[in-house]
């Protein structure tokens, strides 16, 4: 590594800490007959790249929710999208593969803290947006060896607010 690239990775703000990581499964097994999802020839044209998408939800006071009980309903309503939208669940064994295998093997769900306040427009012009994203699913290629399809980080902040980094391989998500 070069000398401006150690220093603009000493540079690069930590912007949370991570408090657990884990694999949503679909609440119910996909059926045999759904094990394999073939990709279009549109998607099979298409490079697999993750798309980020990003949803704020600022700090609601009438809302008694811990970020516990918070973090715990999108668990939930996450294992239960993925019982219906089985292939996000699945795995693509290779980057060129032509189908999903609808394995259940689930979604990266990591769950982090933010000492900072929730500052949308902060982080659009700042280079840590990529952080509020599972680490490497923030608009890169997916490397061979990394075959999850969809990735969702919940990040809390220190005034009560939320985001919800979602990364979904394009291939499936489009």
């Amino acid at each position: 590594m070069t000398m401006i690239g150690k220093i603009l990775l000493f540079q690069r703000r930590k912007l949370h800490t991570i408090i657990s990581r884990e694999m949503i499964k679909p609440l119910s097994p996909t059926p045999s007959l759904h094990h394999t999802y073939n990709l279009s020839q549109v998607d099979l044209c298409s490079t697999h790249v993750y798309m980020p998408l990003i949803f704020y939800y600022p700090n609601n006071e009438i809302c008694s929710l811990t970020p516990n009980d918070k973090a715990h309903k999108i668990k939930k309503s996450l294992s239960q999208s993925l019982t219906r939208c089985y292939p996000f669940a699945g795995k693509l064994h290779t980057p060129t593969a032509p189908y999903i295998d609808c394995n259940d093997e689930g979604v990266v769900f990591v769950e982090a803290r933010n000492d900072s306040h929730m500052n949308m427009s902060q982080h659009i012009n700042d280079d840590t947006v990529g952080q509020l994203f599972v680490d490497g699913m923030f608009w890169q290629m997916s490397p061979p060896h990394r075959a999850t399809l969809v990735g969702v980080k919940l990040n809390h902040f220190a005034c009560g607010g939320m985001a919800l980094g979602v990364s979904m391989s394009h291939r499936i998500g489009d």
